[in-house]
C-alpha cells in the first residue's frame, strides 16, 4: 500500500463509515480494532515483538487527521471521558465526511485490497423510507420549497424540544444530513439544503443571543 495514495485519517474515516458511523457515535476501541484488520502495518505497535499488538495510539493520531482533514472536517466526536467522569467517547461522519466517503470510497476499498461484500452497506433503503414518511419533507416535495414549514415542525423533524438550544439543533440537523448524504438522494439533500438556509437562525447561538437582546 502507498502511504501517498492513501493516509491513515482516510482508512480511519472508511473505517467509521463501514462500522455505522453515518448514524451513530462509534467507540474507539472498535475503530482501532477494525483499522488494526484492515491495515495492520500501519495501526499495529512498532516493536517486532508487538507487531501482533494495535496500537491506539495511532488510532488517536489518524481520527485527529480526519477531524482536521485538508478537504474538509470528516468526522467529529472526542475520546475517553469528561471532567466528571462522564463517558463521551465516539466518533461519527460529519455530512461532509458522508460525502467524501461516498465519493472516495472505491479508491479507498482498491487500495486496502478490501471486497466490498465483507462489509455491511448502509441501510440506505431505511434511511429513504424514513424521508417519505417525514410531513415536513412530503410537504416539500408538494410546495416544492420551505416555506410553509413552522419551526416547530423542523424542531419536530429532529426530534428536538421547542426550546432546544441552536446547538443541540445544529448537532441534530447534521446527523440528519450525514445519514441522507448516504443515499445521494437528489430531493432528499435538496430538501435538507433548503432547511438549513430556512432554519439557519434556529441553529446559530449567535442570532439567539441577537433575538433575545
Amino acid at each position: 500500500m502507498n502511504e501517498i495514495e492513501l493516509s491513515n485519517a482516510e482508512i480511519v474515516a472508511y473505517v467509521i463509515f463501514e462500522l455505522g458511523g453515518n448514524e451513530k457515535k462509534i467507540p474507539t476501541e472498535h475503530i482501532a480494532m477494525e483499522c488494526f484488520k484492515v491495515a495492520k502495518e500501519r495501526f499495529s505497535w512498532r516493536l517486532p515483538e508487538y507487531k501482533e499488538y494495535p496500537d491506539k495510539q495511532h488510532v488517536r493520531e489518524a481520527l485527529k487527521g480526519a477531524v482536521y482533514f485538508k478537504e474538509g472536517r470528516l468526522i467529529t466526536g472526542r475520546s475517553g471521558v469528561d471532567a466528571a467522569g462522564k463517558e463521551v467517547d465516539g466518533w461519527m461522519l460529519t455530512p461532509e465526511g458522508a460525502k467524501w466517503i461516498i465519493k472516495n470510497r472505491k479508491r479507498i476499498e482498491s487500495l486496502l485490497k478490501i471486497s466490498a461484500e465483507l462489509w455491511k452497506s448502509p441501510d440506505i433503503q431505511r434511511v429513504t423510507k424514513w424521508f417519505g414518511r417525514e410531513k415536513c419533507y412530503q410537504r416539500y416535495l408538494q410546495d416544492g420549497s420551505v416555506e410553509n414549514i413552522s419551526d416547530y415542525e423542523f424542531k419536530d423533524m429532529l426530534l428536538c424540544r421547542p426550546d432546544a438550544h441552536p446547538q443541540t439543533i445544529r448537532k441534530e440537523f447534521d446527523r440528519l444530513k450525514t445519514k441522507a448524504e448516504i443515499t445521494q438522494n437528489k430531493n432528499i439533500l435538496s430538501f435538507l439544503n433548503a432547511c438549513e438556509e430556512a432554519f439557519n437562525d434556529l441553529m446559530s447561538p449567535a442570532n439567539r443571543r441577537e433575538k433575545e437582546a
